[in-house]
C-alpha cells in the first residue's frame, strides 16, 4: 500500500504558505498519482486554500488526483447543503479525479478543464441510512475508467464502467402506523415477519425494518421491538436495523 498524500509546506516569494504535493508514479502504466487525504472535522479543506496548484497543473503526463472531501459542484440534491469545496480549488488538467467521502455514486465528465470526477460510494456501509438505501435497491461497487493507450487525455476516455458487487442480500420492510393502535400494528408486523420466514426472505439477509406514523391508540412502547429483533436473528438474519424514530402515539402528540 502506498500513501499518496506526500506534501511539504514552503513560503512563496510573498511570504505566503504553500502546500506542495509530490507525485507517485505507477511503474507499469507511468500514471502519476497524488492527492489529499481526508481529515476529521473537514480540516483537510484548509489544505486546498494553500495548495500549490500551479506546479501540479504544469506537471506533464497522465495524472490522477485522489481526494476525500465533498465537491459542491457535483453533490447530489439531497446532499446539497453539505459542507465542501468548489471544484476550482482542485488543480486543473488532471485526467481523472478519484473521490471518497460521499456515500453516493457520482460520475461527472463535463466540467471544463477538469477530467472525469467520480465517487464510487461505499462498497459496503454500516450506517443505517446507507443500509436502507442498499436495501431499497441501490447497487454498490467501484468504477473502472479506461483511456486510449496512446492519447490519455480526459477526452480520450474509452470506457467508464461501474462494477456492481453482490456482497449480501437485503430485505427492506416498511410499516405504516396510521389509523392503527399499538396492538394492531404489532400483530401486523409479527404476521408479516412470519410470512417472510416461510418464504425464506429473512435467512442470511440484512433486515431493514422501518416503522413510522401516528398510532390511533396505545403507546409506542407497547410494541416490543427488542422481541422483534430477537425473532429475526433467531430466524437467521445476518443483521437487523430497526428505525422507529418516526413512530408516535396520538396520546403523546395531544399532550405535547
Amino acid at each position: 500500500m502506498t500513501k499518496l498524500f506526500q506534501a511539504k509546506i514552503y513560503k512563496d516569494k510573498s511570504g505566503n504558505e504553500q502546500l506542495k504535493l509530490k507525485f507517485t508514479t505507477d511503474p507499469k502504466t507511468k500514471a502519476k498519482l497524488t492527492g489529499i487525504s481526508g481529515r476529521k472535522m473537514g480540516i483537510d479543506n484548509s489544505y486546498y486554500d494553500i495548495l500549490d496548484r500551479k506546479s501540479l497543473e504544469e506537471e506533464d503526463g497522465f495524472k490522477i488526483f485522489v481526494f476525500h472531501t465533498a465537491v459542491k459542484n457535483i453533490l447530489p440534491e439531497f446532499l446539497i447543503k453539505m459542507e465542501g469545496i468548489d471544484i476550482k480549488q482542485f488543480p486543473r488538467y488532471f485526467n481523472y479525479y478519484a473521490g471518497g467521502h460521499i456515500h453516493k455514486r457520482v460520475c461527472e465528465d463535463t466540467i471544463t478543464d477538469y477530467g472525469i470526477v467520480t465517487y464510487s460510494g461505499p462498497l459496503f456501509a454500516g450506517y443505517p441510512r446507507d443500509l436502507e438505501i442498499s436495501a431499497k435497491g441501490e447497487k454498490r461497487g467501484f468504477f473502472i475508467i479506461e483511456f486510449d493507450e496512446e492519447n490519455k487525455g480526459a477526452e480520450h476516455c474509452t470506457d467508464i464502467r461501474f462494477i456492481e458487487l453482490d456482497l449480501v442480500k437485503y430485505q427492506y420492510l416498511h410499516f405504516d402506523a396510521d389509523h392503527k393502535n399499538s396492538n394492531q400494528l404489532y400483530n401486523e408486523i409479527k404476521a408479516d415477519l412470519e410470512k417472510k420466514t416461510i418464504e425464506d426472505k429473512i435467512n442470511d439477509r440484512i433486515i431493514i425494518l422501518k416503522v413510522k406514523g401516528e398510532l390511533s391508540g396505545g403507546k409506542t412502547s407497547d410494541i416490543n421491538f427488542q422481541e422483534i429483533r430477537k425473532y429475526l436473528k433467531k430466524e437467521g438474519a445476518l443483521h437487523v436495523s430497526i428505525n422507529h424514530h418516526g413512530l408516535v402515539s396520538r396520546e403523546f402528540t395531544e399532550i405535547r
